[in-house]
C-alpha cells in the first residue's frame, strides 16, 4: 500500500476538497449530537431470571449507543482513504466496505440491538419497542453517509463494477433466503399443518429480518421435520446448482452467481449450528441466536454435539470443494506460481 507525498496529497485535496469536506461535516455533526445526548432509543431487555423473565425497559441516550462513534470512525477512513493511499485497489476496498457497515449498523438498530448498546443495562434478549429523536438523526446521517461514498465510488470510476457485485450479493442473500423459509413452508404443508404467517424474504418483515413462517397444527411427530425444512430444502438445492454450474455459460455473472449460492447455501447448516451452539446469531451479525437446529435438539432430544460435529464436517469438505474448484484454479494461483503479473 502506497502513501503519497506532502505534494499529492495537497493535489488529492483539492481534486476531492467538496467531498473531504463533507465527510467532516458529517463528523462535526456527530460529535454535536453526541454532545447534546438525545434520547437513542427506548428498548426492552428479557433478562432471564432464576425461574421467570424479567422486563425492563430502557431509554438510551446516545453516548452509550455506538451507532455515533462508528459514523465518526468511517468518515476518518473514507478521509484517510481519499488523501493518503495511493493505491487504487486499497481506496475501492475501503470505499466499497463503509458504506456496507454503515447499512448493517442501521439494521442492527432494529435486529440486533445488543450489538449497538455500548453499556447494557440489562441483558439479552433485547428488542427496540420504539427510536427515539437520536435514532431518527442516525438513520439519517447514515443515509447520507451511504449516499456521499456511492458518489464518491462514482468519481473513483467502479460505480457500475461496484453496483453489479452489490446486486450479485443482494440476490444470492434473497434467493438463499427464500429457499430456506420455503423449506419450512413446503413441510408445514406437507404434514398438514397452516402457514399463519409468511415472509420469505429480507426486509418484509423488522422483527424477523431474515425472512420467517409461522405456522399451527402441525401434528407433533412432525414439528422436528419442519424445523430442519429450510436445511432439507437446502441440501436438496446444492446439487442443483452444481449441475447448473455444469453447463456451459458465458455469462460470467450468472457463473460467478451460482457458486455463490453454493457457498452460502452450503455455510447455512454449520453457521446456524455453530454459531447458535456458542449464542451467536446465525449469520454472525444478523439472525437468530437460537434457532431451528436448537429447537430441534431440544424437542427430539438429539445431541446437539452430534449436530456439531455433522456441522464441521459438511464446513471442512465444503472448504475443500471451495479450495480446489474454486481458488486453486484462478489466476490468483497462476500468479503465484509464474510470479508474472502479466499472466493475469
Amino acid at each position: 500500500m502506497k502513501i503519497l507525498d506532502k505534494k499529492r496529497i495537497l493535489e488529492r485535496l483539492g481534486v476531492r476538497k467538496e467531498i473531504i469536506f463533507l465527510n467532516i461535516g458529517i463528523i462535526i455533526l456527530c460529535i454535536v449530537i453526541l454532545i447534546l445526548n438525545f434520547n437513542f432509543a427506548f428498548i426492552r431487555h428479557n433478562n432471564l431470571g432464576p425461574a421467570l423473565p424479567v422486563v425492563t425497559y430502557v431509554h438510551y441516550v446516545n453516548w452509550k449507543m455506538l451507532n455515533f462513534y462508528l459514523m465518526v470512525l468511517l468518515n476518518v477512513i473514507n478521509i484517510i482513504s481519499l488523501i493518503l493511499i495511493n493505491t487504487k485497489k486499497v481506496r475501492k476496498i475501503v470505499l466499497s466496505l463503509t458504506p456496507i457497515i454503515s447499512f448493517f449498523s442501521i439494521i442492527l438498530i432494529i435486529t440486533n440491538p445488543d450489538y449497538m448498546i455500548l453499556f447494557p443495562e440489562g441483558k439479552p434478549l433485547t428488542k427496540v419497542e420504539f427510536l427515539e429523536l437520536g435514532g431518527y438523526m442516525y438513520i439519517m446521517i447514515a443515509c447520507g453517509f451511504i449516499l456521499l461514498t456511492l458518489f464518491t465510488i462514482y468519481q473513483e470510476g467502479f460505480i457500475k463494477k461496484y453496483s453489479q457485485y452489490m446486486g450479485l450479493i443482494l440476490g444470492v442473500w434473497f434467493l438463499s433466503t427464500f429457499i430456506h423459509e420455503n423449506g419450512h413452508a413446503i413441510f408445514v404443508i406437507i404434514s398438514g399443518g397452516e402457514i399463519t404467517k409468511y415472509a420469505p424474504l429480507p426486509f418484509l418483515d423488522f422483527n424477523n429480518f431474515a425472512g420467517f413462517v409461522a405456522w399451527r397444527n402441525v401434528p407433533i411427530q412432525f414439528i422436528p421435520l419442519v424445523m430442519m425444512g429450510g436445511e432439507i430444502l437446502q441440501w436438496i438445492m446444492i446439487p442443483v446448482f452444481l449441475i447448473l454450474l455444469k453447463f456451459k455459460s458465458h455469462n460470467k455473472w450468472l457463473i460467478l452467481f451460482l457458486k455463490l449460492l453454493v457457498i452460502v447455501t452450503w455455510l447455512d447448516f454449520p453457521f446456524y449450528t455453530i454459531n447458535n451452539t456458542l449464542g451467536i446469531p446465525h449469520w454472525f451479525l444478523m439472525g437468530e441466536a437460537s434457532g431451528d437446529i436448537i429447537t430441534f435438539t431440544n424437542i427430539t432430544g438429539f445431541p446437539l454435539w452430534v449436530m456439531n460435529v455433522l456441522a464441521i464436517i459438511q464446513l471442512v469438505i465444503g472448504l475443500i470443494i471451495i479450495y480446489f474448484k474454486i481458488i486453486k484454479n484462478t489466476s490468483i494461483s497462476l500468479f503465484l506460481k509464474t510470479k508474472n503479473i502479466k499472466m493475469i
